[in-house]
């Protein structure tokens, strides 16, 4: 372990040691803030402990205690009770930071949230015995004596003072005797005994808000709890933003398009931002083009036996099929059958030359005959689609079938229908829509394995693109139960881990993948990419990987030109010239390669006029290029043909459309004004990014958010419906616009659109919880229980502590009087969060539902704590009354019932008014 984790260990131990002692002394503001700076450390030393030192220290350099929590809880660092102790230690440790006067109960709440933390920290997480020095101070703070140090000081001075009282009022009685002499001394003497007893009455209600306080922090804590969900809810979620970087090459079955996904495999900024800015400029132009609706021809079967009597009409029973389901789906496909009257079996050839001539994108054909010595038909379904770059080819086995009418012909239709599908969204990737190809995939079923494969491998493809990482590896780890043989699902998951920053764990993948597959390019380039990122920076090995690669196929552009880049960082610059060259007789129009030939010739060799001519060969077709634009002013400015009026319009013309460096600060300036809440300066910044082309989503959330804070609602939907129509199946998209009509205010608020557009996202990601919830929240409003239902119980397999998600479930539980059900929900909801009020009143009534004789005192246990916690909530001031009087504490119950039906007089009951008035009450 490192110098550092070692030094950051110590420094915990030592402010938590210091802690206990000033905490024991009864310094409660210095323990406060030694326990802060405990906490401080504790986050500290599970950053470090999870990544390298350098990674570790730019996360940590100038973040507040705060900061460092939050940081801990998005990078998933520590469990929730780890957090919860860390943020207690912090919110009183702050007060004690700038206000010495601290009350003994929020070091009492503190030094517990330490102690655990302590157990958690050395015994749970880092599997060590704890420090002797630790644990001998820690073992001290007993329960006894954490809430004994002030109570005892209070009872002692109590005691005392009525000992006190006591001798004053001896010392009365006896002077009422004595003469007139000594009647001043008796009126000195009562003062001081009337002086006593206020002074007892002030510290027995002490002694009674002491009892309080304690109850009073839990609730401060648990209110805090909730404005920070609300306030995370209505800032709409962080979620990764996708700036199209990446892209995975596709080699499971039916996925063709390998030489696009290995284009963009390594397009990493390792090299050079400009030259990464023109490839993504590149890559986004492509991913615009159009994509028109899908269509599909059938051609007729061929019938291979010479029997007349077949007259079945399978096509047109199938052409009926696709079109109904397609229509069920909303998906863009027209299918249509064509028939010809050649009797010889099609080629794929034909078929695909039929399709061209018919503008379709995939064509259906086969053979239809019926054997010999049975009755059933069989057919054998062939397809192709019409894309010379996008090949796709293969076919449905063998299958038989009666009749029509037949449950083995749907099955057939159904593997047809879903091959259709996955071709569809196969298409759809090769355009760039992942989003809709999302959606396609998500309504597909793998009827046979392949297709199961298929399905998984492009979903994790589509996942990998957008940057939804935990969605990708998912994916890919259900393709390895299914093929586990496979290359390809091990190398999406190391291109996910190594984008998360896990290193070595990515690195397992690649090996894992590469011995299954040896040869396959986009691995092995990715893999080199793996060695050349900053954080590994092993240039020699990534160079040796890259030469592996050509070695397989010298016939990859992208081989070379990494190979070019690696070369060049490694100041190669004679050898990294001859790979550029290499790659313009592979591609002579490749503008990365001349930009780079073109340094190399001016800086290097010496050469800037050989140079400027490659630069001036890209501007004839793109005069708009900021960094060639930049080179050419640079040569005028640092090479022997220095030229300042040239150097002055390049530099100012480069300036004019590379706004990289200016949308920057631009945007660094709009959150810093965010945060400061100065949204009228921030929105300013934000807007002169926008454009109307810009699928930034981090631009588009800041937009949104910042203009319902300044309650422009009609501005912050204009935003958000302008995103959505820049990628209308993009889950964080549809997701903050259900957001935003499910909790905008006055005329914005739309629940039925709230619904679909919840309904829409969790098409791209069945997984997204946020959507889920507020889903789920949003049918229970409408009354619609089963709906609801279905997806608390959802939400409870993708997240179990979840307390709302328990709750839910709870309350389905109720209505389905499976009151023991309830129960168990209720009571993890509590152990998640113990103050909260509604919880206490749903379990106080399910307990006296499920049996009033068996948990009547309990039931009165947590109806009096919803009632301690909440006082002014109708439901739980009845839950309490109703088991009062369940006890025969009418008088008690009246008054609780009263006190509930003046806040809402609906809740009237007839049978326990008619007891009260019995009772006179």
């Amino acid at each position: 372990m490192s110098d550092t984790f070692t030094a950051k260990t110590e420094d915990f131990i030592n402010w938590a040691e210091t802690a206990f002692v000033h905490y024991m002394n009864g310094f409660f503001a210095d323990s406060l803030t030694n326990m802060r700076k405990s906490g401080e450390a504790a986050c500290k030393l599970l950053i470090i402990f999870k990544y390298s030192e350098k990674i570790a220290e730019n996360k940590i350099v100038q973040k507040s205690f705060n900061e460092l929590i939050e940081l801990i809880i998005t990078d998933d660092l520590a469990p929730k009770k780890a957090i919860n102790w860390l943020e207690t230690i912090q919110i009183h440790g702050n007060i004690a930071t700038h206000d010495n006067r601290v009350i003994y109960e929020q070091a009492h709440y503190c030094i517990t949230a330490l102690r655990l933390l302590v157990y958690w920290l050395f015994n749970e997480f880092l599997k060590t015995a704890i420090p002797s020095s630790l644990s001998i101070a820690s073992e001290k703070l007993t329960e006894s004596t954490l809430g004994a140090v002030t109570a005892k000081k209070a009872e002692a001075e109590l005691k005392e003072l009525r000992k006190e009282k006591e001798l004053f009022e001896k010392q009365y009685r006896s002077l009422n005797a004595k003469n007139n002499e000594e009647n001043l001394k008796t009126q000195q003497l009562n003062d001081e005994l009337n002086k006593a007893k206020i002074k007892i009455s002030e510290i027995e209600e002490e002694c009674k808000k002491i009892e309080q306080l304690e109850y009073e922090i839990s609730k401060t804590k648990a209110e805090t709890e909730q404005w920070k969900q609300k306030y995370e809810e209505a800032n709409f979620h962080k979620r990764k933003t996708v700036k199209l970087i990446k892209k995975i090459s596709m080699t499971g079955i039916i996925i063709i398009a390998v030489a696009l996904s290995i284009l963009f495999l390594i397009k990493k900024q390792i090299f050079s931002p400009k030259l990464n800015q023109n490839e993504q400029i590149v890559n986004f132009k492509a991913s615009q083009q159009p994509c028109d609706t899908f269509k599909v021809i059938l051609t007729s079967l061929k019938i291979l036996q010479d029997n007349p009597n077949i007259s079945i009409k399978f096509e047109e029973s199938l052409e009926n099929y696709i079109r109904t389901k397609v229509k069920e789906k909303g998906i863009r496909i027209d299918f249509f059958y064509y028939p010809v009257s050649s009797k010889i079996p099609v080629t794929c050839e034909e078929a695909v030359n039929m399709g061209m001539k018919k503008d379709a994108d995939l064509i259906f054909f086969g053979e239809l005959y019926e054997p010999l010595h049975n009755d059933s038909f069989e057919v054998k379904i062939k397809f192709s689609n019409t894309s010379k770059e996008n090949q796709i080819n293969d076919e449905i086995m063998l299958r038989a079938f009666s009749k029509l009418t037949d449950s083995s012909t749907i099955k057939i239709f159904n593997e047809i229908e879903n091959c259709i599908y996955i071709a569809y969204a196969n298409h759809l990737i090769f355009y760039g829509k992942y989003s809709d190809a999302l959606a396609v995939l998500y309504s597909a079923k793998g009827i046979t394995k392949a297709q199961e494969v298929a399905v998984c491998a492009l979903l994790s493809n589509c996942h990998l693109y957008l940057q939804n990482y935990e969605l990708a590896m998912k994916e890919a780890e259900k393709l390895i139960k299914l093929q586990p043989d496979s290359a390809y699902p091990y190398a999406v998951l190391a291109e996910a881990l190594k984008a998360k920053g896990n290193y070595s764990e990515a690195e397992k993948y690649y090996q894992k993948s590469l011995q299954i597959r040896p040869d396959n390019i986009s691995t092995l380039v990715g893999y080199a990419d793996f060695y050349a990122r900053e954080e590994i920076r092993n240039l020699q090995k990534s160079k040796e990987i890259l030469q592996q690669a050509i070695v397989y196929d010298s016939t990859v552009l992208v081989s070379w030109r990494f190979l070019g880049d690696v070369e060049y960082l490694l100041k190669n610059y004679n050898i990294s010239y001859k790979h550029y060259l290499k790659c313009l007789k592979i591609d002579s129009a490749d503008i990365l390669a001349k930009q780079r030939i073109a340094e190399i010739l001016a800086f290097y060799f010496d050469e800037p006029e050989k140079g400027l001519e490659y630069l001036y060969s890209i501007l004839k077709s793109d005069s708009t290029n900021a960094s060639v634009l930049f080179t050419i002013g640079n040569i005028y400015t640092s090479t022997k043909i220095k030229d300042a009026d040239k150097a002055k319009y390049y530099l100012s013309k480069s300036k004019i459309y590379d706004t990289e460096k200016t949308n920057l600060a631009d945007f660094g300036l709009g959150v810093a004004a965010y945060e400061k809440k100065d949204f009228k300066t921030a929105i300013t910044y934000f807007l002169k990014l926008y454009s109307p082309d810009n699928s930034d989503l981090d631009l588009y959330d800041y937009i949104t958010r910042t203009y319902i804070n300044l309650k422009e609602y009609d501005n912050a939907l204009k935003y958000l419906e302008h995103a959505y129509w820049l990628d209308s199946m993009n889950n964080f998209y549809n997701s903050n616009l259900g957001i935003f009509y499910f909790l905008a205010e006055y005329k914005h608020q739309n629940i039925d659109k709230a619904a679909s557009y919840f309904e829409r996202a969790l098409k791209t990601n069945p997984y997204d919880i946020l959507s889920l919830t507020y889903l789920g929240r949003l049918y229970y409003n409408q009354q619609k229980f089963l709906k609801s239902k279905n997806i608390y119980k959802k939400l409870y397999s993708l997240d179990p502590d979840n307390v709302d998600v328990n709750k839910g479930l709870g309350y389905f539980a109720e209505l389905d009087s499976n009151f023991t059900e309830a129960r168990a929900y209720y009571q993890k909801a509590l152990k998640i969060i113990p103050d909260d009020d509604n919880t206490h009143a749903r379990l106080a009534m399910v307990m006296m539902n499920i049996s009033p004789k068996k948990y009547l005192e309990e039931a009165l246990f947590h109806a009096q704590r919803a009632v301690e916690l909440n006082s002014d909530d109708h439901e739980n001031l009845l839950i309490l009354s109703q088991a009062l009087f369940l006890k025969g504490d009418y008088k008690k119950s009246s008054e609780y019932y009263y006190k509930a039906i003046a806040i809402k007089p609906s809740l009237k009951h007839a049978g326990m008014e008619q007891t009260f008035a019995e009772k006179g009450l």
